[in-house]
């Protein structure tokens, strides 16, 4: 048996942390997976929270984390840079219930 590709890997674990499953594919430590997985949401999270503070006070801390959670899966980052990452909020927002 062959170890899988380096490039098979990175993907499979990317889709793993951006479709938001219950657990890693085969062959992925499912404790590293998670944490690094959560800590991509919470990353993202916060840069939101950064952007727009007067939403996270108006939601509160969890419901500002669900909805961040939503609008990762939903809008999922198309920049390497974080910064451009809410750019799509406020339609996600218009357009999404219970938030629309």
């Amino acid at each position: 048996m062959t170890a899988p590709a380096l490039a098979d890997v990175q993907a499979r674990f990317q889709a793993f942390v951006l479709r938001d499953e219950d657990g890693p594919p085969p062959g992925l430590d499912a404790v590293g997976a998670g944490v690094y997985a959560e800590g991509y949401f919470l990353r993202l999270s916060e840069a939101l929270a950064n952007d727009y503070p007067v939403l996270k006070r108006l939601l509160g801390d969890t419901a500002f984390a669900d909805m961040a959670r939503t609008y990762a899966l939903a809008w999922p980052s198309r920049h390497f840079s974080v910064r451009w990452f809410g750019e799509q909020l406020p339609r996600f927002l218009r357009i999404t219930p219970p938030f629309s």
